[in-house]
C-alpha cells in the first residue's frame, strides 16, 4: 500500500465515523459521508433514522452504521436491515438501562449487544452503578465478550469491580 492510499483510506474512514452535525438530515449525512446509496436505499434508511429519533434514541450509531457499510460498499438491503437491527439493538439497551439512561449508555450497550451480551447482563451492569453513567463498563464488557470471554462471566466480573468501587480507569 502506498503512503497516499494509507492516508486517503484513513480519510475515509474518518468521515465514515464523524458524527453529522447537530440536527443534520440523514440524506445530508449520508452523502456527506460519500454514501453511495440509491434514492429507495437512502429513503429506507432515513425512515429508520426518523423512527428511532421520534422513540427518543440516539441516531449516530444508525447513520455510522449506514456509513461504514456505504463505505465497504455492502448490498443496500444489507445496509437497510443493519440500519434496522442497530436501531432495534438501541430500542432493548434503552429499556434495560433503565431508568432515563444518557444517550452514550444507550449506544453503549446498543453495542454491547451486538457481542452477545444479553438485556439482562445490562440490568446488573445498571443496578451496579447506581446513577454513575455505564458507557465505559460496557464498552469493557462488550470487549470482554469479543474477545471470547462468556457474555454472563464478563458482566459478573465487571459487576463485581464496580460494587467494590472500582473507577473507570481500572475497569480498561
Amino acid at each position: 500500500m502506498t503512503r497516499t492510499s494509507f492516508w486517503a483510506g484513513v480519510a475515509l474512514a474518518a468521515l465514515a465515523w464523524a458524527r453529522p452535525a447537530g440536527g443534520q438530515e440523514p440524506r445530508a449525512a449520508f452523502a456527506a459521508a460519500g454514501a453511495a446509496l440509491d434514492s429507495a436505499t437512502t429513503a429506507q434508511v432515513a425512515a429508520v433514522v426518523a423512527d428511532a429519533r421520534a422513540q427518543g434514541l440516539p441516531v449516530d450509531p444508525i447513520v455510522a452504521k449506514v456509513r461504514l457499510g456505504a463505505l465497504r460498499q455492502a448490498p443496500d438491503s444489507l445496509i437497510v436491515a443493519a440500519a434496522k437491527a442497530v436501531a432495534q439493538r438501541l430500542a432493548i439497551a434503552r429499556v434495560a438501562l433503565q431508568p432515563l439512561p444518557a444517550p452514550g449508555d444507550v449506544a453503549a450497550g446498543a453495542d454491547a449487544l451486538s457481542t452477545g451480551v444479553t438485556p439482562e447482563a445490562l440490568r446488573m451492569i445498571r443496578a451496579a452503578s447506581g446513577n454513575r453513567p455505564v458507557a465505559v463498563p460496557l464498552g469493557v464488557v462488550a470487549e470482554l465478550t469479543a474477545t471470547g470471554v462468556p457474555p454472563v462471566r464478563a458482566a459478573t466480573i465487571i459487576t463485581a469491580l464496580m460494587r467494590r468501587g472500582a473507577p473507570e480507569r481500572q475497569l480498561v
